[in-house]
């Protein structure tokens, strides 16, 4: 499953092009890499500073896009998976779980 990293302000989560939609939520860079780790193991952290190196560039841990708009064009993160405006994705990222982090 083609799935990458997508930094938005200071979250971080996973996209797939299968669901053309986040497959976890957005998070801290030390959460993420926590999750990561519980997800991938230790063979998945040799390759994740690589992921992250393209990420803290572009906004994407893609190859082929230049940005995280293009990671997420043509996605499926609204209601009734419709598709999400680059700046609906970011209030979707601002406020993903607001009510459980409080003040961070």
């Amino acid at each position: 499953m083609p799935s990458y990293i997508l930094k938005i302000e200071d979250r971080y989560f996973t996209y797939s092009t299968i669901p053309d939609a986040p497959t976890s939520e957005p998070m801290t860079l030390e959460a993420f890499k926590a999750e990561w780790q519980r997800l991938h193991g230790v063979i998945g952290m040799l390759e994740l500073q690589e992921r992250l190196t393209r990420v803290e560039t572009k906004g994407t841990s893609s190859y082929g896009d230049a940005s995280w708009r293009e990671t997420v064009s043509c996605n499926r993160t609204g209601p009734g998976e419709s598709e999400l405006t680059p700046d609906q994705f970011v209030e979707w990222v601002r406020t993903f779980g607001a009510d459980e982090r409080g003040s961070e």
